[in-house]
Parts: structure tokens; C-alpha cells; sequence
């Protein structure tokens, strides 16, 4: 099952973001990646329905597919949450408390327009900070209850879904998101495949790398009678 990572949408990429051209789509891009999903019969599901079908054997549909956003931007919300509409799917937005409400990130208001559209709300820390790089537990655990508690209290909502800024933690930090109570976290790590025991490690990837490595195997499981 596909956990499929995106950062921005936008018509442009800004200058001097060169190196990172990889976490940009055109709109034209994304809508040709949701049209492919549809067009195989991929449906969304969130991060609960995927530790509800792990821990208590709960039905997913033949062909699941988890979108997720990171860090916040305003260009998710002014371009890929049209087309996500569009095409009748939800997706995860993880965002950075300490981005929003300000210049090119979301604000309280969208978020909640994102949920009041079936959308899913995570959290992403505070400061976007590499968790495993943190020495003080007291620092890590206010990334981690800081930013959860942040947006439960504007948003009203349980916030139970987790993403690793920039994909980086350990064992340890792994146990802090999960003693902080999040249900699923998200890393980086490359695959599609999860287990009951990775709640908390959950591998995602962009839609090219899924597309090119994973999306046949998958989609011939999905075919197979059972």
C-alpha cells in the first residue's frame, strides 16, 4: 500500500530552491498523478484506517492509497486541495505550528476548511528541527506534545498522525512520538509495505519513486482474487 509524499504544488518553483526540485509538482503534474490513481482504481485512506486494518483487521479498500503533504504550505492549499476535490480524494496535511500564519504557509481557518472536506490534520513539530539531532529530551518531547497539544486546542480534534521532519529519527525518538500519543508516525524511508509493529515508522515515498519501483507489485496484488 502506497504512502505518497508531497511537499509543494505550484505553478512555479521559486528561485534558488534548484536542489530541491524534486518536492516540487506543477498543478498539471499533480493532476496527472491523481488521474493515474483513479484511473487504477486507488483509493484514499488515512493513516487510522491503515492502524485500524494492522491492529484490528478493519476492511481497506482493494487498492488503499494514503496522500500526505508536509510542513504547511499555502500552495497546498491554494493548488492541490482543488484538485484533490476534484478527483474525490482526501489526503494528511502534517504541518509545523511554528510555519503557520505566516507569509506562504496556511493558516487556522484553511486547516480547518481542509478537515471541514474530509481532510486529515497532523502534526510536523514546532520548529521543523531534525529530532534525532536533539540531545534534550525536554526539547524533544515539546517538539513533539508542544505541537500536538497547538493544534488540538485551535482545531478541537484529536491530532494523531505523526510525520518525521526530514525523515530523520531513532529508536528513541521513535518511542517519544509514540509515548506522546500519536497513533501513526510517517518517516521517509522508501517502500509500501506495513506492519503492525511499525506504526510508528511508517515508510512513504514520492509518487515517481512509487510509481517506478512499487506500483506494478501492488497493483497485481490488488488484482488477485482471494
Amino acid at each position: 500500500m502506497p504512502v505518497l509524499i508531497y511537499h509543494h504544488v505550484a505553478p512555479e518553483q521559486p528561485a534558488g530552491y534548484e536542489p530541491m526540485r524534486a518536492l516540487f509538482e506543477t498543478p498539471d503534474n499533480f493532476e496527472r498523478q491523481l488521474k493515474y490513481l483513479k484511473d487504477n482504481g486507488y483509493q484514499t485512506v488515512s493513516f487510522d484506517d491503515l492502524a485500524d486494518f494492522l491492529q484490528f483487521g478493519l476492511p481497506l479498500p482493494g487498492r488503499p492509497v494514503i496522500l500526505s503533504f508536509d510542513d504547511g504550505w499555502q500552495n497546498q492549499f491554494d493548488y492541490a486541495f482543488p484538485l484533490l476535490k476534484k478527483y474525490g480524494f482526501t489526503a494528511t496535511f502534517f504541518v509545523v505550528t511554528g510555519y503557520l500564519e505566516h507569509q506562504n504557509f496556511m493558516t487556522i481557518p484553511q486547516l480547518q476548511t481542509l478537515m471541514g472536506a474530509g481532510m486529515t490534520i497532523g502534526s510536523h513539530t514546532c520548529s521543523h528541527v531534525a529530532l534525532s539531532s536533539i540531545d534534550n529530551p525536554s526539547k524533544l518531547r515539546e517538539e513533539l506534545t508542544g505541537s500536538k497539544a497547538w493544534l488540538e486546542e485551535r482545531l478541537r480534534v484529536p491530532i494523531n498522525t505523526f510525520a518525521y521532519p526530514y525523515g530523520s529519527y531513532s529508536a528513541a525518538v521513535a518511542s517519544a512520538v509514540e509515548a506522546s500519543g500519536y497513533r501513526t508516525a510517517r518517516t521517509f524511508d522508501i517502500g509500501a509495505h506495513h506492519t503492525r509493529n511499525r506504526l510508528a515508522t511508517l515508510p512513504g515515498t514520492l509518487f515517481k519513486t512509487y510509481r517506478d519501483r512499487y506500483s506494478y507489485v501492488v497493483e497485481l496484488a490488488a488484482a488477485t482474487p482471494r
